[in-house]
């Protein structure tokens, strides 16, 4: 499945909260059975054409349960994740380094109809620690701690496969 979505970010950096990001994903799946469903995820909320702001990237795996087998097809699923932030030029001045990547889990709740789906899932990590350069260029490199947590709603299409 490939698609985009938006995401609700929470990040406790000095006061900064942008509330609303973009994202895109990339999810080759394989079909165990007509219930069960395993992946392989890569994600990246915020923005990638500019390569400024406070953004995250994300790889694991996850597994969907279907409750039906009709065209409206329900599921749940649980997925364990790599993430890693970075915050980059622009970020009002500010830019990380040296980010620690954080392993989290993501629950999720959706359907697929026919070839597209629509996904909600919440991304729970730790922080990751990293060094943050304050905007005044004569201030050393503090510690801090970057936040891997969000919400997000997704819309995907499946390219071939389909139903087992």
């Amino acid at each position: 499945m490939v698609g985009f979505g938006y995401t609700s970010v929470k990040s406790d950096y000095n006061s900064y909260n942008k509330q609303t990001q973009g994202l895109i994903f990339l999810e080759p799946a394989y079909r165990i059975n007509q219930k069960f469903l395993v992946a392989i995820r890569l994600e990246h909320v915020g923005s990638i054409l500019l390569n400024e702001g406070f953004s995250i990237s994300s790889y694991g795996i996850h597994s969907q349960y279907y409750f039906s087998n009709k065209n409206f097809r329900p599921f749940a699923g649980i997925g364990i994740s790599q993430y890693h932030p970075i915050v980059t030029e622009g970020f009002y001045g500010y830019n990380s380094r040296l980010e620690e990547t954080a392993l989290g889990f993501s629950p999720r709740l959706g359907f697929d109809y026919g070839h597209l789906s629509l996904v909600a899932e919440m991304n729970i990590a730790s922080a990751s620690k990293a060094k943050i350069s304050l905007p005044s260029s004569q201030t050393p490199a503090t510690d801090g701690s970057l936040s891997n947590n969000y919400f997000s709603i997704k819309i995907g299409f499946s390219i071939g496969g389909g139903r087992k």
